[in-house]
């Protein structure tokens, strides 16, 4: 009879035919499509962005903790990193709540970070204006810091601000601290993200917040290829061997909870698509009742072709063709509108929501699928159909 591309424009035309009939269908599998592929997209997203901000707060790798801030030196992070292959470095961290002045203003709360160098790394410091403090710096207790841009803009004004005074108060003791870099940090945004004004986030010298031989904590950086649990237990061992107070310390394998929230980010999204994936399965069945109630109203139509020389699978592949496009149509406007909406949100949120392949195959596959078997039944019904008996039914 008549080849694929024939019949694949016969399908079309039939699609057309029936406007409105079709027209509910596409809609039923845009609005399927859309909400499974928008909320796919914020549960990866939101694991990336999260997962992102954690890292860069140091909450990966490797954290030593000493609750009552006894024992723990930094002799004890030069021989985890002499001793323990796995670890490259370790970097004091001292956190404190203090309190800070600018000029006569009133004083306002604050949160010390008492770092080294290597918080450029450990927690995504870019530095855009001036400098990090030295390790002689640290090691000589210097009254400099480094502030965030949120810091910079609120108090004064600008974002450039290095060379600028700060007072600030901290475990009693009253000092006024010289700006000498401005940071754009993850933590500052973090906030953002949250949506919660935390406390500015001061970046100071650990020597200042906290004691170099009775520090609260050491993070620990490990190699990208090695098994941080088992090198969390070396560092135990290790502790134990050489500190007194080896066996009080807290040694917590930070990357392990990364992981398992963002195990637990992906569940959730699943659980989100499989519930919006329930309205593709509508669109489905809606597909096949158009289909149904398609066969229906053409069965002298479908009579005539087969009394002409249409086979069976010639019926079916007209009827299974026209399935795929009304769902092809849905697919490409769901795509549209989700593209749309994802420009409206980045743009309200700052650009936070990404798409990755998988969040836009896998609904799409998840589309096709469903469109394709739901017009099987309607084929397969139109495909049966006798001749003579689809003739009569219309007379």
């Amino acid at each position: 009879m008549k080849s694929m591309p024939d019949f694949f424009f016969m399908a079309a035309k039939n699609v057309g035919r029936g406007r409105w009939r079709s027209g509910l269908t596409i809609v039923a599998i845009v609005i399927g499509l859309t909400a499974v592929l928008l909320l796919t997209t914020i549960g990866e997203s939101g694991k990336n962005l999260i997962h992102k901000e954690l890292t860069g707060i140091g909450i990966d790798g490797i954290m030593i903790f000493s609750d009552d801030h006894s024992g723990l030196g930094l002799r004890d992070g030069e021989r985890i990193v002499d001793r323990i292959d796995s670890v490259t470095s370790v970097m004091p961290f001292e956190t404190a709540i203090g309190y800070y002045r600018v000029r006569s203003a009133a004083a306002e709360t604050a949160v010390a970070i008492g770092v080294d160098p290597l918080a450029v790394d450990y927690m995504s410091l870019e530095v855009l204006h001036g400098r990090m403090f030295s390790e002689s710096e640290c090691k000589n207790t210097r009254p400099v810091c480094v502030v965030g841009t949120d810091f910079a803009l609120e108090t004064f004004k600008r974002e450039n601000v290095v060379g600028r005074e700060v007072e600030l108060t901290l475990n009693g003791h009253t000092a006024v601290y010289t700006i000498i870099g401005v940071a754009n940090s993850a933590l500052n945004e973090l906030s953002s993200l949250i949506g919660v004004r935390l406390p500015p986030f001061l970046y100071l010298p650990y020597s200042i917040v906290g004691d170099a031989e009775n520090l609260s904590q050491i993070a620990v950086q490990v190699s990208v290829d090695a098994n941080a649990a088992e090198t969390a237990d070396q560092i135990r061992t290790l502790l134990r061997k050489t500190n007194t107070n080896g066996p009080h310390f807290l040694v917590e394998n930070m990357s392990g909870y990364v992981t398992e929230f963002a195990a637990v980010v992906d569940v959730v999204t699943i659980v989100l698509a499989a519930t919006a994936a329930i309205s593709l399965i509508v669109a489905g069945i809606g597909i096949m009742n158009s289909m149904l109630a398609t066969v229906s109203d053409r069965k002298s139509e479908i009579g005539v072709m087969k009394a002409i020389g249409a086979s069976a699978t010639q019926i079916a592949v007209i009827f299974l063709s026209e399935a795929l496009i009304l769902t092809l149509i849905g697919c490409i406007a769901g795509l549209v509108l989700a593209a749309i909406l994802l420009i409206v949100a980045n743009a309200q949120f700052a650009s936070v929501l990404h798409p990755t392949a998988n969040s836009i195959l896998f609904p799409l596959a998840i589309t096709l699928a469903v469109g394709l078997l739901s017009g099987l039944l309607p084929a397969i019904s139109a495909a049966r159909l006798q001749p003579i008996e689809a003739i009569r039914c219309d007379g």
